[in-house]
């Protein structure tokens, strides 16, 4: 930039300047987003709705998306294996990391619910969507990757929906032990 300022090409300077002025908050945005990812842990203390009802609040004070939480009867006190709710976290924060990085969202949800044996757990939001077709494994849709991943892990499926102007769903069905 400085040569370009030398040699008086001050709109091309500009231009630099404004995409490293987006980069370095996109970075920021990365960095408290990753902090609080570390902060949210589902423990015997702290059960796995309470937190992430905090993890929805905090996301939202950060992200200026609003989001909602919104848990199915029979849900309010899931008891999900320590190793499924973290699992669940992880899928939940990457999917609202997706949104705040890329949906042009206003407003985002979580939604639990029982359905047909499984616990459902359903990430939508508002925003721009995308042709799913693209979603190919390329190795430029990471988080697409490592959620499909963690939902193996845990003997879960995962199936994104979206349509571009029409926002996206992901969705997560997690089988319950005896299909309750």
């Amino acid at each position: 930039m400085r040569e370009l300022l030398a040699r008086g090409q001050t709109e091309m300077a500009d231009t630099f300047l404004k995409r490293l002025v987006e980069v370095a908050q996109d970075a920021h945005a990365d960095v408290r987003e990753y902090i609080l990812s570390l902060q949210t842990n589902v423990s015997h203390e702290q059960p796995f709705i309470p937190t992430l009802r905090a993890y929805l609040q905090r996301f939202s004070q950060y992200s200026g998306i609003r989001t909602e939480l919104r848990v199915g009867d029979g849900l309010d006190r899931a008891d999900f294996d320590p190793s499924v709710e973290a699992q669940l976290m992880r899928i939940v924060q990457e999917a609202l990391t997706n949104v705040r990085k890329h949906a042009n969202a206003r407003q985002a949800s979580v939604s639990l619910a029982l359905k047909a044996g499984a616990a459902q757990v359903e990430i939508a939001d508002d925003g721009k969507g995308f042709d799913t077709s693209q979603l190919a494994d390329d190795g430029r849709h990471f988080g697409q990757r490592i959620m499909r991943e963690r939902a193996q892990e845990i003997g879960a499926t995962l199936e994104v929906q979206s349509a571009e102007g029409q926002g996206t769903r992901v969705t997560v069905s997690v089988p319950r032990p005896g299909g309750s």
